[in-house]
């Protein structure tokens, strides 16, 4: 059972984490990264939910929960490899010799194909799960709310066949991209200019490296999951409505009560998460986000702090400034020293005399409230 604890704690550090890349992901308008981010927190989230709801027992506490959370799993199982495939197709329209110069509707082509695909597919898969689910889900210890289904056609067709197909494509893709960066590795910082498409070499190293690695680390998994939903869903039937849903009245609830040990497809969600932080995480971008975020909480945590009745700033400052002239230099640096430590004090700054003695003293006085 302590074995499911350290996928808690990553599980939901890593919503906490990935919340950051992804909010600059949606003000850049990146829409693949954006999409595999959002299945990436829904993943963490749907995981660390599960996880320590169940964890130690495999009660049926929450029958609406497992309803969406099932529907959920199926969902970023495909979206994710729906929205890699997506950024893989993006870096090889950048690198490709027909590349022009990226417009906002090509943009907007490109966004709308984007969602339309990494949403699009996974929600009709969502949907779709009805056809071929005997049971309406199931609830192993430690894991939490699973899907069920049996090997029919519809389950080959509406559920199994889509995270290869969207894996071949980004591998192809990716491929492409790798075999046109090796042959102009010298203008490489031209090729990824060529296209106009706001990416700088940074920006284009850290999408290529998240696809890439993904594909590398992904693929295998998907292979993995893949023989596992198969080897899980028994023999092959052909497909019955009334079979299929034969046990929703006498099992709709499966309980799996037996201690399971956490194998490459319980560990997916958390290795995907960080690859998706690793590539985004670390940006110039997210580090001035993070350092705008930092410089607010200090600014809200102000020394001397009172109690919720009182002011919550205790250092009442006024900065009068006579005359048109500006503060700059030396002197303006004491100006918000004074202002920021609250050791203010009275001082004069003052400018050389302008044409036809148009020029006026700057007196700057800084005041402190005697607590």
């Amino acid at each position: 059972m302590s074995s499911f604890l350290p996928l808690i704690i990553l599980n939901g550090l890593l919503v906490l984490l990935n919340a950051g890349p992804l909010y600059w992901q949606f003000l850049q308008g990146n829409s693949g990264a954006i999409s595999m981010g959002v299945w990436v927190m829904i993943a963490n989230v749907n995981g660390f939910v599960n996880m320590i709801t169940w964890y130690g027992d495999a009660l049926n506490r929450a029958p609406v929960w497992c309803d969406v959370s099932v529907k959920l799993r199926l969902g970023f199982e495909v979206g994710r490899l729906a929205s890699v495939m997506c950024i893989a197709r993006f870096l090889a329209d950048i690198v490709s010799p027909r590349a022009t110069a990226i417009t906002r509707r090509d943009r907007r082509q490109r966004a709308i194909f984007d969602y339309s695909v990494s949403f699009g597919v996974p929600l009709a898969t969502m949907a779709c799960h009805i056809i071929y689910q005997p049971n309406r889900f199931s609830i192993v210890r430690n894991v939490g709310c699973s899907p069920t289904s049996l090997m029919s056609w519809p389950t080959l067709l509406l559920r199994t066949i889509w995270p290869p197909v969207f894996a071949i494509i980004a591998v192809l893709y990716s491929t492409y991209t790798i075999y046109r960066l090796l042959r102009h590795r010298r203008n490489f910082g031209r090729v990824v200019a060529g296209a106009h498409s706001a990416l700088t070499t940074t920006r284009f190293i850290r999408l290529a490296a998240l696809s890439f690695s993904y594909l590398a680390i992904g693929v295998p998994l998907t292979v993995y999951s893949t023989i596992g939903n198969i080897r899980s869903s028994a023999r092959y039937l052909e497909y019955s409505w009334r079979y299929i849903h034969s046990s929703w009245h006498k099992t709709p609830v499966v309980i799996n009560s037996t201690p399971v040990v956490p194998d490459l497809s319980t560990w997916a969600d958390i290795i995907v998460g960080i690859l998706f932080f690793a590539a985004f995480g670390f940006g110039t971008e997210a580090l001035a986000l993070y350092s705008r975020v930092t410089s607010i909480l200090k600014i809200r945590r102000t020394p001397g702090s009172q109690s919720s009745g009182e002011s919550s700033l205790s250092n009442v400052a006024k900065l009068s400034i006579q005359g048109n002239s500006r503060v700059d230099g030396e002197d303006a640096w004491e100006a918000d020293n004074a202002l920021e430590t609250g050791h203010a004090r009275p001082f004069h700054v003052r400018y050389p005399q302008q044409e036809s003695g148009a020029g006026r003293g700057v007196k700057v006085v800084v005041e402190q409230e005697v607590v």
